[in-house]
């Protein structure tokens, strides 16, 4: 009989005592209120998230009216659902935004993923990274980002969101109407836009939202995803001048004859580079990229003044490792392959 329980006590414990229960990160990880992270069943009301109030968690827009909503944050998820006549901002989504039955709606938002289901008159002015998504929706329009405040780089940076990949006029309609387009694009700044920004001034005093293209972090682009037009003209940066990108921006934004048709971002290896960049300094070139490969952008411009701004602001810049319109014969050519690299290498 001793030996029988000594060895329960063995196994109660080799101390003689009680094991205490194992505990998980899940048990010890904060319990947070989820209030905190939707907008719901509101009615005539301006609400607003600042950074640091979401914190890359799920956010839920549900069943409100009339209402101005902004979200200066960054986001794993968004959903809204059941929503009519709100004006909605929506900070940097690290994955997807669905927006479903929902009508007479104005969005302003940055994104991975944008979709769609079942809406009526929504509105948009996106950036973002794949192509936006509609099904069973009618009377979409888009419109390209415009929108600025201190904390959105580095947002977008934290959610994954390259700001010269914009696709925000790309639409893939799963549902097309053959007689008469669900969706309209346009390169004219959204008519609601500025009461949008007014409002959004009056709910957020402490975040200045800034829609002056001049000081844009998201390019205003007019034409992303089409083959290189015969009348535009190029930039490609190279590393290590990539970190002056926000400087060649706003130096092209200063020309206010030129027009900014699209930009895109993409890795090109030394290899890659030889294949698609032709003129006199493509060693150089190849060179910048490395073997690993480097972060390569350009931007496409329409306007006479082009070349002109072009030229100026490499040389005020100091910029070496670029290609130009002007240092090669076989521009399009090269450009056009640069695109269709990129597109290869882009998320659906």
């Amino acid at each position: 009989m001793g030996c029988f329980h000594s060895l329960l006590g063995a196994q109660d414990g080799a101390d003689g005592r009680d094991e205490q229960p194992k505990t998980y990160s899940w048990d010890t990880r904060e319990q947070k209120d989820p209030s905190n992270f939707r907008f719901k069943d509101l009615k005539k009301e301006n609400k607003a998230k600042l950074a640091g109030d979401v914190g890359n968690e799920q956010f839920n827009i549900e069943n409100c009216e009339g209402c101005n909503l902004f979200i200066f944050d960054q986001i794993s998820t968004v959903f809204i659902d059941d929503c009519k006549n709100c004006n909605i901002f929506i900070g940097p989504v690290k994955t997807s935004m669905f927006i479903r039955n929902c009508t007479d709606c104005n969005i302003l938002a940055v994104c991975q993923q944008y979709r769609t289901r079942d809406c009526e008159r929504i509105s948009s002015a996106l950036c973002c990274q794949t192509l936006p998504i509609i099904e069973s929706s009618t009377e979409m329009a888009f419109h390209c980002f415009r929108g600025n405040y201190f904390a959105l780089a580095a947002q977008m940076k934290n959610a994954s969101i390259v700001e010269y990949n914009n696709n925000w006029s790309r639409i893939h309609d799963f549902t097309p109407n053959k007689d008469e387009p669900n969706f309209t694009t346009h390169t004219a700044s959204p008519r609601w836009l500025d009461e949008f920004v007014d409002v959004a001034k009056e709910t957020a005093p402490s975040v200045v939202l800034d829609v002056d293209n001049e000081s844009a972090t998201v390019p205003l682009t007019t034409s992303p995803g089409t083959s290189p037009n015969h009348n535009s003209h190029f930039l490609v940066v190279f590393p290590p001048h990539t970190k002056h990108l926000r400087k060649v921006l706003r130096e092209l934004n200063k020309d206010k004859a030129i027009s900014m048709v699209q930009t895109r971002q993409a890795k090109v290896t030394g290899t890659k580079c030889e294949t698609i960049f032709h003129c006199e300094h493509a060693g150089e070139l190849q060179t910048a990229c490395g073997e690993e490969g480097g972060q390569v952008t350009s931007f496409e411009v329409s306007g006479e003044t082009a070349p002109s701004t072009i030229d100026h602001l490499c040389d005020s810049l100091e910029l070496t490792a670029v290609y130009k319109s002007s240092q090669s014969s076989t521009v399009h050519e090269d450009m056009k392959a640069f695109y269709v690299h990129t597109e290869s290498i882009r998320d659906i």
